[in-house]
């Protein structure tokens, strides 16, 4: 299993787990885990992305002990798509954009839906291990 914890900013690593602001990414579990933590659980702004499946879904916004909790961000598109989408192409891919309510990861209710273009960009250290993921809407 390859886990790469990346701190940024004020983040630090301390007993294999990330205090404060930096990413965790799994390339097992294919998750992308962005934001600030605290004893191990993503609080605040985050973006969590999840592309093990069929359907990528990257979720953005307040996240409380590591689940949803506010109003999300939620693009979803096929995986087929990958690696068209990480290749930060200027047109970028086809997505759909919803906006949901969440309350303690639960969904409550949808705000919107939306068909959008989004782009994304992977950095990898020299041994090839997800060190950032960052994504934009065209």
């Amino acid at each position: 299993m390859v886990v790469c914890i990346v701190p940024t900013g004020s983040g630090f690593v301390k007993n294999f787990q990330l205090v404060g602001t930096g990413g965790v990414y799994d390339s097992v579990k294919c998750l992308y885990r962005q934001g600030t933590w605290t004893n191990n659980k993503l609080n605040g702004q985050t973006v969590h992305t999840d592309f093990l499946n069929p359907i990528v879904n990257i979720k953005v916004g307040p996240y409380t002990s590591s689940q949803p909790n506010g109003t999300i961000s939620e693009y979803t598109f096929s995986k087929i798509l990958w690696n068209a989408f990480i290749t930060n192409t200027a047109e970028g891919i086809p997505a759909t954009k919803n906006v949901a309510i969440y309350a303690s990861g639960s969904l409550t209710s949808t705000v919107s839906t939306a068909s959008v273009n989004i782009s994304g960009l992977v950095g990898q250290n020299l041994a090839g291990n997800v060190i950032s993921f960052t994504f934009i809407e065209v």
